[in-house]
């Protein structure tokens, strides 16, 4: 594209800017594209011309300018300032679909993050419940072994019986812990 730095509008284009931007051809575009207006942010359009008048260029801008029928795109200006000629030219690119592929990939990319910390922590609660059922083993088994061996009037038969109790429960807990891990 081709405009002058104290103008706000494109003097010149090729076809294919016309078309990003939902314009039949240049002409249309030229005719009806309202420059200043289109850009979602209007300090945008006045840094892109403040920047390049400054400086002499602007490269790889991105600014957020409605098309022809309201939706809004992601555009990458570079320009260069020619003062001699009063003339600043430059490029467009499109880099919508960039911008929301680059998005959706930052979503995968959490995903993938939340399904390796749900993985590490299966691994964790699997480990863990294999420890206890090791360590509860002798806790649920020793006190039914000393219970069948006492007599019933013992006063150690309701302490152990509590023991035994509390550690089935506890080897209830584990196997829920070990499904809940196969699971995640």
């Amino acid at each position: 594209f081709r405009t002058q730095p104290n103008h706000s509008s494109y003097k010149e284009c090729n076809d294919a800017m016309a078309h990003m931007f939902g314009y039949a051809n240049e002409h249309d575009f030229l005719t009806f594209f309202p420059s200043r207006e289109a850009f979602i942010n209007p300090e945008d359009h006045q840094r892109l011309f403040e920047h390049v008048r400054s400086q002499g260029k602007v490269e790889n801008l991105d600014v957020a300018i409605r098309k022809k029928d309201g939706a809004t795109g992601l555009y990458r200006f570079s320009t260069v300032y020619y003062p001699e000629v009063g003339s600043i030219e430059g490029v467009v690119v499109d880099i919508t679909e960039i911008q929301i592929a680059h998005a959706e990939n930052l979503e995968l990319q959490k995903k993938l993050e939340c399904s390796k910390k749900m993985e590490a922590l299966g691994l964790l609660a699997g480990g863990v419940a294999h420890d206890l059922n090791n360590i509860l083993a002798g806790i649920i088994n020793y006190p039914e072994l000393l219970l069948m061996k006492l007599p019933a009037n013992s006063e150690l038969t309701k302490p152990l019986t509590a023991i035994w109790e509390s550690g089935k429960r506890a080897a209830m807990i584990v196997a829920d812990m070990l499904t809940i891990a196969r699971n995640a």
